[in-house]
């Protein structure tokens, strides 16, 4: 038959759900905390952190932890997100919004994040006084009627005792020093009220979050007709639900995080946990009755000459039990938790089951158990404001803090920010290829590229610059353009440095192809958008564009053309040196007087010296300009200078050639040399485009950043980048095969995408916060392209695995020719 169920509450005010049995239960939400799993140490920590705090909370008696599966409203995230885009460009932002809501709806359905809460059962602080005289006997008719009134199912909570409760609950809050918990705002609290009766169903949370006490439990709930399973009915549909209570943990119940398990799965699994404190003399009663069966054990194994590991062991626990019971005062807690899946039909509901109860026994050695009949009584023991009962003798736990603290309940799976970009899923564990980890994975990425700059509370950085980090071909070019394309929909402007001179190439090429025009006007629309600037050495209005003396003032002028000219040239001795800057020092003083100057004019008045040995080298010099890609950087001071006046520019060098980065200096070529000595001006005009407005945000990419750090003073030019920064508004993105390019800079960078690098695992392991232990290195190794370590501005670390939901964006990031270039499927080509 159906049941109208009917649930516990009485009222609700603020975080405090009254029952109508006359109690109160306060409700907290748990910040969840991002630990990778191979970070050892902080997880101990935080275990240890969890435990004191039940410790603390015990003389509460009865507790109620959760994990829920909630749905994330990506769409009211991203209408926040687009006040943040430039109108020009916000058509084209909110129609990539829509593309990946719906993308993500067909491979998650609701798409969701773990959210984790806490009840504490506060004791009624009028019943529980110790008075005498009238106001005892006050307090004891109370009880009375309270009793009477309970036994008629009728509640009769007054105005004294709800403001009685809601001072109590101030103590409950003083104990939560060294976690981050809040009250629950009132109407989250009716909504994970509300999410009881429609799990499954498709829902809106501010709808839900409104529900009164009469309609919170407005739904039907049919267990006869499906064993083992309730099948959920109202107004948005039905679904089905089962409760697996875990029926037997393994005896050593370290790292047995069944919270942690739970967001492992490709479908919402949802965490109930009830916790009632063992009264002491009840446990010490069941220890002493242990202690004497044992003692008999022992005894007759002993007339046998013989001994079982087993009683060994369990003699050992036992005594450390009784030291933990008697000498340290530790509660002891018995508690019931369940896994909770859902389903559109029962056989869905039915196959995740089964894929839960399967994960427990063979990862955890747990056994999962579906019972057949008690599937309501569950349901109701997880009501908020429902009591601990012994309905589930069959399923309770007994152990100390301790051991509950190694289930990891606040451990979650989240990175990046609440607001942002899809970029990809968290994945934990190998797999075979990316798609797979992708698709074995329902918790999204998202990433807001400003929000660093604007000391958001938590972040653990105010630093807005990134590095992107790891060997070729693991996907960094991918990942540097998915956020160089989302950055052009945010107001402000960016600039792309590419050395290698492949975006313009890749990206005009995919706007030939006109099923592409005919299919994704928006996208041609971004691509339009970017100006491409590429400087080539043979067109005269290129000449000199990148010349210090155009550009630089002061002392940044001065040692921006000694680098250029030591990256180059070997100054054979002091004298010609001092005669360079001099003459240096001569062109600065001319352009302060208004007059045109280039550094074309210092290689002439050296060559025209009268010292023949300045002369000599003054010709060498211009000889190796002239003709060379250098000429970029030598103007006679008549040269136009870049126009940055637009919102997305890519600047490209033709005929730049690049050294191999292992390559030493003295065995370069000269060709090898010119190019490196570009990339010193050309850093310093990315420190001047960031510098150009306080008031305006921009963003800089520079690809192959090795190729400033490998230049003459490279370390310094990156930390002059670095350190344009906040106060300009300005973010920098460096992208490099090896982290130790950046070596000394690395706490400048406010996040971090490092892929895998087989020679440099440790050292990334240490710069990302994780521990170098072998199975962090077998999990780096095992990274396939696309995946990396992901640091976020909250110092979160996690394996993520790279997502672009749009075809005509992966066509366009291709970095090679393939075969089957014309097919237009979901994948990942670096």
């Amino acid at each position: 038959p159906l049941v109208k169920y009917k649930n516990p509450i009485d009222s609700i005010h603020e975080n405090l759900l009254f029952t109508k049995d006359g109690e109160c239960w306060a409700y907290y939400s748990f910040s969840p905390k991002n630990i990778h799993a191979g970070n050892e140490d902080k997880l101990n920590q935080y275990k240890r952190s969890f435990e004191m705090l039940l410790v603390r909370l015990a003389k509460y008696k009865d507790l109620h932890l959760s994990m829920l599966p909630v749905e994330m409203n990506l769409q009211e995230r991203f209408d926040v997100l687009e006040q943040d885009y430039d109108p020009d460009m916000l058509d084209v932002g909110h129609y990539y919004n829509q593309r990946a809501i719906t993308v993500l709806r067909d491979e998650l359905g609701t798409i969701t994040q773990s959210r984790f809460y806490l009840g504490v059962k506060i004791k009624n602080p009028i019943f529980h006084t110790k008075d005498s005289g009238l106001k005892g006997i006050t307090t004891i008719i109370r009880q009375i009627n309270r009793r009477v009134m309970k036994a008629l199912g009728i509640g009769m909570m007054t105005s004294e005792e709800k403001d009685a409760f809601e001072e109590k609950e101030s103590d409950v809050r003083d104990l939560f020093y060294g976690i981050a918990i809040n009250p629950l705002e009132e109407k989250e609290l009716r909504y994970i009220c509300r999410y009881n009766f429609i799990r499954g169903l498709p829902h809106d949370y501010l709808t839900e979050s409104n529900k009164t006490k009469e309609n919170i439990s407005d739904t039907l709930l049919d267990t006869a007709r499906q064993p083992r399973y309730i099948r959920i009915e109202g107004e948005y549909g039905e679904s089905y639900c089962s409760f697996i209570p875990i029926e037997k943990t393994k005896k050593d119940i370290a790292n047995m995080d069944i919270f942690r398990t739970a967001q492992d799965f490709p479908f919402p699994v949802e965490v109930q946990m009830k916790l009632k404190v063992y009264r002491k003399s009840d446990v010490q009663r069941k220890v002493s009755m242990t202690g004497k069966r044992f003692s008999e054990t022992d005894g007759e194994l002993s007339e046998r000459d013989e001994q079982d590991e087993e009683l060994i062991t369990g003699k050992s626990d036992l005594n450390q039990l009784r030291n933990e019971l008697s000498n340290k005062n530790t509660p002891f807690f018995n508690w019931v938790a369940c896994y909770v899946v859902t389903g559109d039909t029962k056989d869905i509901c039915a196959e995740r089951a089964k894929e839960v109860k399967l994960s427990l026994e063979q990862e955890y050695h747990i056994v999962g158990t579906q019972p057949i009949a008690d599937q309501l009584d569950l349901f109701y023991l997880y009501l908020q404001g429902a009591d601990f009962n012994t309905m589930t003798e069959n399923w309770i736990q007994s152990t100390l803090p301790v051991a509950i603290a190694e289930l990891q309940f606040g451990i979650s799976q989240r990175l990046g920010t609440s607001i942002g970009q899809y970029i990809g899923r968290i994945t934990n564990g190998i797999y075979p290829d990316l798609m797979s980890a992708i698709q074995g994975s329902r918790f999204i990425v998202l990433n807001h590229v400003f929000l660093a700059n604007e000391g958001i509370a938590g972040a653990v950085t105010d630093s807005p610059h990134t590095l992107i980090s790891g060997q070729t071909g693991k996907g960094k070019s991918f990942l540097m353009k998915i956020i160089f394309n989302y950055l052009s929909f945010l107001k402000g402007k960016v600039l792309m440095i590419d050395p290698k001179s492949e975006v313009k190439k890749w990206y005009q090429e995919v706007l030939k192809d006109e099923e592409i025009r005919k299919n994704y006007p928006m996208f041609v629309k971004l691509m339009e958008r970017i100006h491409y600037v590429t400087l080539d050495a043979d067109k005269p209005e290129n000449q000199g564009v990148l010349d210090p003396l155009t550009f630089l003032e002061g002392t940044k002028a001065k040692d921006t053309i000694l680098s250029m000219l030591k990256q180059v040239f070997i100054i054979p001795e002091i004298r010609i040196e001092n005669e360079i800057m001099r003459i240096i020092d001569e062109l600065m003083l001319e352009r302060s007087d208004g007059k045109k100057v280039g550094l074309y004019m210092l290689l002439k008045r050296l060559e025209n010296s009268d010292d023949e040995d300045f002369s000599s080298f003054g010709e060498f010099m211009r000889r190796r300009v002239e003709g060379s890609i250098l000429e970029l950087a030598f103007s006679n001071g008549k040269t136009k200078g870049l126009d940055m006046s637009n919102k997305i520019t890519v600047l490209q060098i033709e005929g730049l050639q690049l050294p191999d980065q292992e390559l030493a200096r003295e065995d370069m070529t000269d060709q090898d040399k010119m190019s490196l000595s570009l990339m010193i001006p050309l850093a310093k005009f990315c420190q001047t485009f960031g510098m150009a407005d306080k008031n305006e945000k921009t963003t800089i990419f520079f690809d192959e950043a090795w190729t400033i750090t490998k230049s003459h003073g490279g370390n310094r030019l990156v930390n002059e980048l670095l350190n344009v920064g906040r106060s300009y508004n300005n973010q920098l993105y460096l992208v490099t095969p090896s982290i130790g390019d950046v070596n000394q800079a690395i706490s400048n960078f406010g996040m971090m995408y490092c892929f895998d690098e087989p020679q440099e695992r440790e050292r990334v392991l240490e710069f990302v916060g994780l521990e170098d232990t072998e199975y962090n290195r077998e999990l780096m190794a095992a990274m396939q392209k696309g995946q990396c370590f992901y640091k976020d501005i909250y110092g979160s670390v996690g394996q993520l695995s790279i997502d672009c939901p749009f075809d005509e964006w992966t066509k366009a990031f291709k970095t090679v020719e393939k075969s089957h270039s014309a097919e237009m499927e979901r994948s990942f080509a670096s």
